[in-house]
């Protein structure tokens, strides 16, 4: 008889565990939704295409802090660029954005740095202040997720760096050392 019970109390608790499990999935997803279709409304993002390494970088319409729209393949065959994806809780992101500052202003003839905001994971004010917190005066733009996934979304930080004939040269995922931000931007030049 103890064996008898304490086997159908194993499979209650696996019954009960099962049935946990999918409600929690099911309230993340239906989140997960419901904050997606509101970022959408958020920031606008018009997508050509994705990064793709040695191939011409898509056209890309987003909307600035101010709320701008920006057309970012503007500056494809005139200034290299780099796209930067941002979020004020990836520690790395903003420990790399005062050496972003520097070439920015070092190459401003010669280079654009845009800071792509991860705004479907956090608020806007919330990356305004880390900006501000950084001295960041380059241009930011807001990605409800669209822009992050083009990248192929695996990590972060993330960096596009596209030739000034419009060309993405490479997408570095992954933290940055001052020498490298500053060897991948000699090498777009």
């Amino acid at each position: 008889k103890m064996q008898k019970a304490k086997g159908q109390f194993k499979i209650k608790n696996l019954a009960l565990l099962a049935g946990l499990s999918l409600v929690l999935v099911g309230c993340k997803h239906v989140s997960v939704k419901t904050q997606e279709n509101n970022q959408q409304q958020e920031s606008r993002v018009v997508l050509g295409g994705s990064f793709v390494k040695g191939q011409r970088a898509p056209a890309i319409v987003v909307e600035s802090f101010e709320g701008k729209e920006v057309d970012l393949s503007q500056h494809y065959g005139k200034r290299a660029v780099v796209l930067d994806f941002w979020a004020g809780w990836c520690p790395y992101c903003v420990e790399e954005m005062p050496e972003l500052q520097k070439a920015a202003e070092k190459y401003k003839d010669r280079l654009v740095v845009i800071g792509v905001h991860r705004t479907e994971t956090e608020s806007v004010k919330l990356g305004e202040k880390f900006a501000q917190d950084k001295g960041v005066t380059y241009m930011l733009v807001k990605d409800d997720g669209s822009l992050y996934k083009a990248t192929g979304g695996v990590g972060m930080p993330v960096a596009v760096f596209i030739d000034k004939t419009g060309r993405v040269v490479e997408i570095k995922t992954g933290p940055k050392t001052a020498e490298e931000i500053g060897e991948k931007i000699e090498s777009l030049l």
